[in-house]
């Protein structure tokens, strides 16, 4: 197990590391998993990056990662579309 955490901080601060080379502006999902409303204005786009880590069983040990990339994009100030790439560990 204590492989697999040097793993993971080893490619989590890779990839931060990376994506700290652009500018980029967060906003937050203020409903956590739940979809708001609100549309993007035309020709704007944001990229989503969730990682979760579930842990805890009755018994023995449990660990499981989520990963998600959502990639959203406004085509007009009233229509948008979105792309997602899911993977769990």
């Amino acid at each position: 197990m204590k492989k697999i955490n040097q793993r993971f901080a080893t490619v989590s601060t890779g990839l931060a590391l990376c994506f700290n080379a652009f500018n980029s502006h967060a906003d937050e999902q203020l409903f956590g998993f739940v979809r708001g409303a609100e549309t993007l204005p035309q020709g704007r786009s944001e990229l989503y990056q969730f990682m979760t880590l579930r842990t805890g069983k009755a018994e023995g040990s449990y660990y499981g990662m989520d990963f998600e990339t959502e990639l959203e994009h406004g085509f007009t100030d009233k229509f948008q579309a979105s792309v997602s790439l899911e993977q769990r560990y």
